[in-house]
């Protein structure tokens, strides 16, 4: 790090975004006249009234882009997370790019730093948080750094629950920010810690190279970061689906599926980030609304990939409404039409790679978390979860395997009882079970 007590980030701009954003301008201001705060839909031809001349609003508020104040960290050293104040708005950077933006413990401690100060500050009104690198917003969290600490018995202290219960915690603020709204923009891969960085938020912008998935069954362990809390509240079964088979999405069923709530062009971010940059002080949820309608659109299937889960969305609801592992694996063999079929055996051959603990254990997750009341009690609720996957089994063995040796063949342990299923939801004991008081 610079011995300055200002840290030039610019250079963290995707170089794709760089060549075409006045972002990177010196000097770029941050104040604008006010905008009426009225929107439109697509339909509808009424003119807003919108500051689209910036040639004057140069000030001194801003006088470098994606600069972070050193000592805003407090005690705890400046990891990957740059982050520069504008008026009324905060913009945050993952920018981990060896690594695809996975989050360690430094980068959560930064970042619930960030959001405890933006979440009392009332002139904060937009968070905007992106991956600042050309690969992915964020691959999730560091699991192979979890599984190197090694298996802990229940009834001692794991070190990993750190981490999870500071993540944890970090879902739980983005999705109850009381007056800020966050935008994610979500560039290439988003998967696992990055999907709870992103999904608990009031906009999700998808873009053409967007690949999202929760592949934890995969790996020998569930989907978490508040993966109880939206996937059962996602339509016709579409988030059970997703969360047993880990499949991918690309940019199109993203969009479609309602994962993200909008589509920005990759060749309109530019002008996008700098709409957001150059927006009143007063960012409220209308002008966020015009900003994204000016620079949104629908996805081109053949710039953003086609669309492979709509055209089986009938198949999907009747197969993963079943209540059991087992019944969703014979209502996939009974799909014999000939539109389904295919279909139908590449998802079991999907469920037949993942961990069989980790399918049923995901499933009575959210068979539970679709009756819990909020999302705080959802995390809570993955916290035991976490602490029984980290007592030794199938997460390291999955880690070992896809991360670590990479030899792809995974040994997994045998399907567990009901009883074995029913173990993973036990109260922890008081402290160990509960988020961070932040």
């Amino acid at each position: 790090f610079h011995s300055s007590r200002m840290l030039r980030v610019s250079g963290w701009l995707p170089a794709a975004w760089r060549s075409s954003t006045r972002l990177l301008r010196p000097g770029a201001g941050a104040s604008v006249r006010g905008m009426a705060r009225s929107s439109k839909s697509k339909n509808d031809n009424t003119d807003v009234p919108y500051a689209d001349d910036c040639t004057s609003l140069d000030t001194e508020d801003l006088t470098t882009p994606f600069i972070i104040p050193m000592t805003e960290y407090g005690a705890y050293k400046p990891t990957n997370i740059f982050q520069t104040k504008n008026s009324g708005s905060r913009f945050v950077a993952l920018n981990r790019p060896q690594a695809l933006n996975a989050l360690d413990m430094g980068m959560l401690r930064d970042l619930t730093a960030v959001y405890k100060d933006v979440d009392s500050d009332e002139m904060t009104r937009m968070v905007l948080i992106y991956g600042g690198s050309e690969k992915a917003f964020c691959a999730g969290g560091d699991v192979a750094g979890l599984a190197k600490q090694g298996p802990v018995p229940m009834g001692k202290p794991a070190p990993q629950m750190d981490f999870f219960r500071h993540e944890y915690t970090l879902n739980n603020m983005i999705g109850n920010l009381k007056t800020t709204k966050q935008v994610a923009l979500l560039n290439g891969i988003v998967m696992g810690g990055g999907v709870g960085l992103a999904v608990h938020g009031d906009y999700r912008l998808c873009t053409d190279d967007t690949l999202f998935a929760m592949p934890e069954t995969g790996i020998g362990f569930f989907p978490d970061v508040g993966g109880s809390w939206f996937l059962p509240r996602m339509d016709r079964h579409v988030g059970i689906y997703l969360a047993l088979t880990g499949r991918r999405l690309n940019c199109t069923e993203t969009y479609t599926t309602g994962l993200a709530t909008h589509y920005v062009p990759l060749d309109q971010i530019p002008r996008c980030l700098e709409a957001f940059m150059f927006a009143p002080e007063d960012l409220t949820t209308e002008v966020i609304d015009e900003i994204l309608y000016d620079y949104g659109d629908e996805p081109d299937e053949e710039e953003c990939g086609k669309d492979e889960v709509l055209p089986y969305i009938d198949a999907i609801d009747r197969c993963f409404k079943q209540q059991s592992i087992s019944e969703i694996r014979k209502a996939l063999v009974d799909e014999t039409g000939p539109e389904y079929r295919q279909w139908a055996q590449q998802t079991l051959n999907m469920m037949d790679k993942a961990s069989p603990t980790s399918l049923a254990v995901t499933l009575e997750q959210l068979k539970r978390g679709s009756n819990l009341q909020t999302l705080e009690e959802c995390l809570e609720m993955e916290l035991c979860i976490a602490r029984r996957f980290m007592a030794g089994g199938d997460f390291f063995e999955g880690i070992r395997a896809m991360l670590i040796d990479k030899d792809k063949d995974p040994k997994w342990e045998a399907t567990p009882t009901p009883d074995q299923i029913l173990e993973y939801f036990s109260p922890l004991p008081a402290g160990e079970g509960t988020l961070i008081k932040v």
